[in-house]
């Protein structure tokens, strides 16, 4: 299958109290590379954009997995927390990853005119809004094909995270 983004497949193993922490830290770096790496593959084309959802898949999604159980849920949580995150960090002027390179440029280069950097963000909000119209359409078009063709993996027998298209 193909990687879309993120999803939870849960793999429960016990380990000591002091090593939670790392093994926090395992888990989001693994959801962090999957969505790269699926954000990669939607850029390169080979995974068609239509997979992106929106706010209505994930509303269905977080009823699905509530209807689980609390665990269900609130990994579904963090796996959308760290999805949002890697997102906010994109180098699109008006997220925070635009901030950091304008950043960057400032430092190499210099200060960079006031009028720029706002032709910059009202760019980047064009292209957030844009993209929020795209994913509010696929979840509406793509509503019941997604259902049958997406499924949420909470399985206990891997420790990788990821959606799966079948």
């Amino acid at each position: 299958g193909y990687f879309v983004g993120v999803s939870p497949k849960i793999n429960k193993r016990p380990v000591p109290f002091w090593y939670t922490p790392i093994s926090g830290v395992e888990r989001t770096a693994m959801i962090t590379a999957h969505t790269y790496y699926g954000l990669w593959k939607m850029v390169t084309g080979q995974i068609s954009a239509k997979n992106l959802a929106g706010p209505i898949f994930i509303f269905g999604e977080a009823t699905t997995q509530a209807k689980k159980g609390v665990e269900s849920f609130l990994y579904f949580l963090a796996v959308l927390s760290v999805s949002l995150a890697v997102i906010n960090l994109l180098p699109i002027p008006i997220l925070d990853g635009g901030h950091i390179l304008f950043f960057i440029i400032e430092t190499i280069i210099g200060p960079i005119a006031v009028r720029k950097k706002e032709i910059a963000q009202e760019v980047g909000l064009a292209l957030i809004l844009c993209l929020m119209v795209f994913v509010i359409h696929n979840d509406i078009v793509n509503r019941g094909k997604r259902d049958s063709e997406i499924k949420w993996k909470a399985s206990q027998s891997s420790s990788t995270s990821q959606v799966v298209t079948q």
